[in-house]
């Protein structure tokens, strides 16, 4: 995800859909406005992703913040309590 030139700012928050619970989720939002989303590795219009997945950002973070957060933790996120769930667990 982060390898991606183009990326320009990670966002950590939740996602739903089909009356499903809020789940823990990542998106980019790429230079050119679009939204990366990496699971499905797909780009999407702002518009689009939002009528899908319901998203609601907790977080956002440049790619300097992100490298530093990969650095310290060890791992990709979420670097803060989510609403959503993680891993089967809901926090």
């Amino acid at each position: 995800m982060i390898h991606d030139p183009s990326a320009r700012l990670l966002i950590h928050g939740t996602i739903q859909g089909d009356g499903r619970p809020a789940l823990a989720h990542a998106w980019v939002y790429t230079r050119h406005g679009d939204i990366w989303e990496p699971i499905t590795n797909s780009l999407y219009d702002p518009r689009d992703f939002k009528a899908m997945f319901s998203p609601v950002q907790e977080r956002a973070y440049s790619l300097v913040e992100t490298s530093r957060h990969m650095l310290v933790t060890k791992h990709y996120g979420p670097w803060h309590n989510t609403t959503g769930t993680t891993k089967g667990e809901v926090k």
